[in-house]
């Protein structure tokens, strides 16, 4: 006679076992939901772990009724004893489970299939350790001492972070995930960023992404992060803001769901086993906890949403500087085409020094100057016309780029001159920022 323990099944289509409605659709059930008929009790297969000093021993128990039909279930009572070929029938767990212990095994086994699930394919025996010695420490909080696996080691650092945090992953578990934010409004150039928003982080699903939609449909929105770079998918925890044009108006609905490339469980309920010839608690023999499980169904588990209302803002008004001291000369001296200097930001600019071809303006801006390279740096496209009454004006398009904290800042504007000569010191030219 030996107390035998029992783990969950090493293969998927043992783990979902979920409850239908008459449709065939998923159906909500209540917390220790109870099922007719008996079952008859095996085990299948040993594995051995030190809790507190003593030798345990766990297997996987199979719970099979009259009709071949197949259940899986853990041992709830370490120190209880459960006979092979014992008959057992379903109960509700109300009067076993009165300190909560039932919503925290649930929320401990939803994390480990979360997280450890990979466990199970490469090392099963190892994960039937990992699940039945946190369900024992939950129910009686005895310490694992060791765990006689290959992996022995890394299951029991588990174990511990699981018992650690379980009140945390408890409260996740009841709670989900929600949309955290608001919808402060920031201005983005002619975009005005709404947020940051954030999917709430969640113990149970640290490694989860979250696609981002919406509700029906952006109307010219979109997801950006802290760098304005567009996104479509988050992991908790991360801010996030949703972009709108300026003049955008109305609501805007979103929503973050657990992205499917990820298999995500949750445990929504669970069924008691005892044995048939318990009838009071404390029982003689091992009651059994049987999770019923769901993989990316639960919905409600795995997305939340939110929403604002945006309100048009003006564009908001460009930077600008002013250009003074212009010295123009109506002649074709050096690369400028007579601009010979002008003083922009307290900085004079000349044509020998800092005036570069339109092509190389571009060219330059574009990447870090060197140690030694020019920091301030100007180009201008020359146009004549003429006026009504035939006067000749020259139009020259100008572009100012000053190098500043590790980036180009560019400026344009237009400067107009009388034809054919002269100076045109006091000529004050307003700059718009452009990059």
């Amino acid at each position: 006679m030996i107390a035998l323990v029992l783990v969950f099944s090493a293969c998927d289509k043992d783990r979902i076992q979920q409850e239908e409605d008459e449709d065939g659709a998923n159906a909500v059930v209540r917390l220790g939901s109870q099922i007719e008929g008996e079952y008859t009790v095996y085990s299948d297969g040993l594995a051995k772990v030190i809790i507190e000093g003593d030798e345990k021993y766990i297997t996987r128990f199979k719970l099979i009724d009259d009709y071949a039909n197949t259940l899986y279930a853990y041992c709830a009572d370490i120190n209880a004893p459960c006979y092979e070929g014992s008959r057992y029938k379903s109960v509700p767990g109300d009067d076993y489970f009165t300190k909560g212990e039932d919503v925290k095994i649930m929320a401990a086994i939803t994390y480990a299939m979360n997280e450890y699930g990979a466990l199970e394919a490469t090392n099963p025996y190892g994960y039937r350790q990992l699940l039945q010695c946190v369900i024992w420490r939950i129910i009686h909080d005895y310490e694992v001492t060791s765990v006689d696996n290959a992996e022995g080691e890394i299951i029991k650092d588990i174990i511990d972070h699981i018992y650690d945090h379980i009140d945390d992953m408890k409260n996740d578990y009841s709670t989900g995930i929600t949309m955290e934010g608001t919808g402060a409004a920031t201005r983005a150039g002619t975009f005005v960023n709404y947020g940051p928003y954030q999917v709430s982080e969640n113990a149970l699903l640290t490694d989860a992404g979250f696609d981002l939609t919406f509700d029906p449909d952006g109307n010219q929105a979109a997801f950006v992060d802290g760098q304005g770079l567009e996104i479509m998918q988050v992991k908790s925890g991360e801010p996030f803001y949703v972009q709108v044009p300026n003049d955008a108006s109305g609501e805007y609905s979103f929503t973050a769901t657990a992205s499917t490339t990820k298999k995500l469980w949750y445990v929504n309920d669970f069924q008691f086993f005892i044995d048939v010839r318990d009838s009071n608690v404390p029982y003689m023999y091992q009651p059994l906890f049987r999770p019923i499980t769901n993989s990316g169904e639960w919905t409600s588990f795995y997305t939340c949403s939110g929403n604002f209302t945006a309100t048009p803002m003006e564009p908001e008004e460009p930077e600008k500087i002013m250009l003074t001291c212009l010295i123009w000369n109506n002649r074709d001296c050096g690369g400028s085409r007579g601009i010979d200097r002008f003083t922009v930001d307290g900085i004079t600019l000349k044509d020998s020094k800092n005036y570069v071809t339109p092509a190389d303006f571009n060219a330059r801006t574009a990447k870090t100057p060197g140690k030694k390279g020019i920091t301030a740096i100007y180009t201008v496209t020359e146009r004549t016309v003429k006026d009504a009454c035939g006067k000749r004006i020259k139009v020259y398009d100008i572009k100012v780029a000053f190098y500043k904290d590790g980036v180009w800042k560019g400026y344009g504007g237009t400067i107009t001159v009388d034809g054919p000569g002269g100076n045109n010191k006091n000529q004050q030219v307003e700059l718009i920022r452009i990059f």
